[in-house]
């Protein structure tokens, strides 16, 4: 499965990068009779010193290459973490699941290893390999915290508070039944608030989204009253030439890129409290900002 992704994904970059804005991006731009994009031969970027080097794009062709740059180079990045996100969501859910069906299967009468190990099998893989793990090693006479340990050292914190009151619950020796019901009644409080918790902030993530649309609408329409008021001024004598809308363009295109940048952390860490998922919303935020860019330079 590894050598198939790693196969892929070099693909998937270059149809991204290189295949998108050289070809399609101008097919459908023809298509619609706009005619903004030449294909990566009008790509022309240029460093200017204006109290730092910044690069400035000439060109629409400019702004759709680097927008696909960054969307497939995040995208790439982001399929490598994809399964390990996915893995420590899945555990966070089986988690919570996890201690009412040791309840469960306790009021029965059965051992609490047994009854962690069937509580594993009903919910399945990843946990359940874990689980088993650690069963066989305190089975085996293995220190239950230090079996602990090996197993689920790199287990979200979130996850491995539960799993840690079965370790408290097999050193007790003895009430475990009422141990287990307490940390039962802890992990269901704790769903509730991280439920609450999500629909809150899932607020926050379209704030966010729309204040990268509110800023891009905002330095296109700055552009054009920078582009017509510029050439008003040139054509009755005021000024000797015409501003540079390139350098006005990139002067706004550029603290786009790291509002995006910085919104889809935010976004990330708050909402899903995971890192990695920023790179999903620069792959899919920065071409949208950088077409953006590249039509009402087109049109300007």
């Amino acid at each position: 499965m590894m050598w198939k992704k790693l196969t892929l994904l070099p693909l998937f970059f270059i149809f991204t990068v290189f295949i998108v804005p050289h070809y399609i991006l101008p097919l459908l731009s023809n298509a619609v009779g706009l005619n903004a994009f030449k294909g990566l031969q009008g790509v022309r970027i240029q460093l200017w010193i204006v109290v730092i080097p910044i690069p400035i794009f000439e060109t629409p062709d400019s702004y759709s290459f680097v927008g696909f740059l960054m969307a497939g180079s995040t995208a790439i990045v982001y399929l490598l973490y994809r399964d390990g996100i996915r893995m420590r969501s899945m555990l966070r859910k089986q988690s919570a699941s996890l201690v009412p069906l040791i309840s469960s299967y306790i009021r029965t009468g059965m051992p609490v290893l047994d009854a962690l190990n069937e509580a594993g099998k009903t919910l399945g893989d990843p946990i359940y390999s874990y689980i088993a793990r650690f069963v066989n090693l305190v089975k085996l006479g293995s220190d239950p915290e230090e079996s602990f340990e090996n197993c689920f050292s790199g287990f979200p914190r979130d996850v491995r508070i539960p799993l840690a009151t079965v370790v408290v619950a097999i050193g007790s020796g003895g009430r475990i039944a009422d141990i287990l019901s307490v940390a039962e009644r802890f992990t269901l409080h704790m769903s509730r608030l991280e439920e609450l918790r999500r629909s809150r902030l899932e607020g926050y993530r379209a704030v966010l989204i729309l204040a990268i649309i509110a800023f891009t609408v905002s330095a296109i329409l700055s552009l054009t009253i920078v582009s017509y008021a510029s050439k008003a001024l040139y054509f009755s004598g005021l000024i000797g030439r015409v501003f540079s809308l390139q350098l006005v363009s990139t002067m706004y295109y550029i603290p786009a890129l790291m509002i995006v940048i910085t919104s889809s952390i935010a976004i990330s860490r708050v909402v899903y409290g995971e890192t990695a998922i920023a790179l999903k919303y620069i792959s899919i935020l920065s071409p949208i900002v950088s077409i953006a860019f590249a039509v009402a330079t087109h049109l300007l």
